[in-house]
């Protein structure tokens, strides 16, 4: 992602780490954070610790999926008795007490079929269920995959977020 971030706009500045733990001493004007922040463990502490990285009058802006995404593939998979395996989202709330400005936003994506829908997220790094979780057989996987709707419309909920800086920056 860094990669393709950095090919896209070359004057960008990309910083490899762990999200969650990451101390910086420099300051920035921006930060931007797009579709990764629900991977982490605690979304909302990892926004106040960037916000402390932001210059006076810093802002941060951050997209990512909330409750709400993937309504049909996991419909579908109840359906048919299955856990769907999707990392849990938070609420679309989550982060009122520190954002400045947000809206939420619905966004139709459509697939040829479940199976490009997995084979989509699989590409993105969502292969990787929360730990406990027990996969389905691979009949019950085949008997679902042939069952559901071609085309195959997924709902992502994307909540995009502005914060500034925090008062002590």
């Amino acid at each position: 992602m860094l990669y393709e971030a950095q090919r896209k706009v070359p004057d960008v500045r990309t910083i490899a780490g762990d999200a969650q733990i990451v101390d910086l001493t420099e300051r920035f004007d921006a930060i931007f954070s797009s579709m990764m922040l629900h991977w982490l463990g605690s979304p909302e502490t990892a926004l106040r610790r960037w916000q402390k990285f932001l210059k006076p009058k810093g802002r941060l802006f951050v997209a990512l999926p909330v409750a709400g995404s993937f309504q049909e593939w996991r419909e579908l998979c109840t359906t048919h008795g299955i856990t769907d395996g999707l990392w849990p989202l938070q609420f679309a709330n989550f982060a009122d007490a520190l954002s400045t400005r947000q809206s939420l936003h619905e966004i139709m994506v459509p697939y040829l079929s479940a199976h490009q829908y997995l084979r989509c997220i699989k590409a993105i790094g969502g292969a990787t269920s929360p730990v406990g979780h027990k996969p389905a057989s691979i009949g019950r996987m085949r008997r679902l995959l042939k069952t559901s709707p071609t085309p195959f419309d997924v709902t992502y909920r994307v909540l995009y977020i502005e914060i500034q800086s925090g008062p002590s920056n």
